[in-house]
């Protein structure tokens, strides 16, 4: 277990791990430089069960390298991680044992379940596929678009592993997300396939501050460069291998693209979000269906030099939303249509760097307005 600033949730993981029905288990958990009182916390819960072997890290070094410092540690012949804001059911490692050891299964998963501090009802992981058996998972199926007839989520399991499977295999230290994944694409990449079973017995807590939600440009780049190296290091040389990496790699990069114009946009940076829009102009689609107006309205700013109301650009055919009386709206016609002094006027009113400029409609439409404002560049 590996933690960082979780106090809020950590007694209760480490109660649900001390509470398994296989006792004979050592619970290591790696405190990531936490600023709050969670190394308190461990502290005290080590000193209330000889099974905890905790490690204090002096500052915040990374979950890989968190991670990596456990499994340095671990003495066990299995290896489970669970994340310090989450539970597990307390027959959940006897059962996972039991199956690696009956069939002989290098890394055993089971589903998850999602649940919310919020209310929202828990949702299983494989609600949308179909399978009420074991299945084996070979490195092909992790980078299929789909699993069981349902979205491919395998990347979020948490596994038991073998520890003879996992040998000097480690996390990559330079992930901050999507750590789980790279290690299963390894794992499998040396033929130990992994066993997943319907049963859901890992709880997987969703809230604000958790890392998985909304994807950042710096950790989906990074995620990118490692199924690159995979590719290029590690991953055999298989057509369908490739074929499906090569597809993921493209996702991955069109995500980091996105994410990067709109959080450019959310900091009302409209600088690089038009930089980002024009050399990759299928990710500015993605990046403007996702702002909304109530989001976009946290773009507004006081630049030097005076206030500047924000500019909304409204595209062809979408009817007029409500804003506030002090921005500027402009309707946009598809850059193909306009003449060069509509195209020249749209540019004089965009040329102001320090004033936000908004965009609203659809996907396509929407685009029309990042090419005209970038046509200044």
């Amino acid at each position: 277990m590996a933690n960082h600033n979780g106090s809020a949730y950590l007694n209760a993981a480490i109660t649900s791990v001390l509470a398994q029905s296989l006792t004979a288990l050592e619970l290591i958990i790696v405190d990531d430089g936490s600023t709050d009182d969670s190394a308190a916390r461990i502290a005290a819960a080590a000193d209330n069960d000889p099974r905890i072997k905790p490690i204090f890290c002096p500052q915040n070094i990374g979950v890989g390298a968190a991670r990596n410092r456990a499994l340095e540690a671990a003495k066990g012949r299995h290896i489970a991680i669970i994340d310090a804001d989450d539970l597990i059911h307390p027959n959940r490692l006897e059962q996972l044992v039991t199956y690696s050891e009956a069939e002989n299964a290098p890394i055993v998963a089971d589903d998850l379940i999602h649940f919310s501090p919020d209310g929202a009802p828990p949702e299983r992981l494989f609600s949308k596929s179909r399978f009420d058996a074991p299945a084996w998972v070979s490195l092909e199926d992790l980078l299929a678009d789909h699993f069981k007839g349902g979205p491919n989520h395998l990347g979020y399991l948490k596994p038991l592993i073998r520890r003879e499977s996992l040998g000097d295999l480690r996390y990559r230290e330079d992930l901050p997300v999507g750590e789980d994944f790279d290690l299963l694409l390894r794992l499998a990449a040396k033929g130990h396939r992994m066993h997943v079973l319907p049963e859901a017995w890992y709880l997987y807590r969703r809230h604000a501050g958790s890392v998985s939600h909304r994807l950042r440009a710096g950790p989906a780049q990074a995620m990118a460069r490692a199924m690159v190296d995979f590719r290029d290091e590690t991953a055999p040389q298989n057509p369908v291998v490739t074929t499906r990496l090569n597809r993921r790699i493209a996702r991955m990069t069109r995500s980091a693209q996105e994410a990067a114009i709109l959080d450019a946009l959310k900091a009302g940076r409209l600088w690089p979000a038009l930089t980002g829009s024009i050399w990759h102009p299928s990710a500015a689609f993605a990046a403007a269906n996702a702002l909304t107006l109530a989001s976009l309205g946290r773009l507004r700013r006081q630049p030097k030099g005076g206030h500047r109301s924000p500019l909304l650009l409204i595209a062809p055919g979408i009817n007029m939303p409500t804003v506030p009386t002090s921005w500027d709206v402009q309707r946009l016609t598809a850059v193909g249509e306009m003449t060069s002094d509509a195209r020249a006027d749209l540019t004089a009113i965009t040329a102001d760097r320090n004033r936000p400029v908004l965009s609203y409609g659809k996907r396509e439409a929407a685009l029309a307005g990042f090419i005209a404002v970038a046509e200044r560049l």
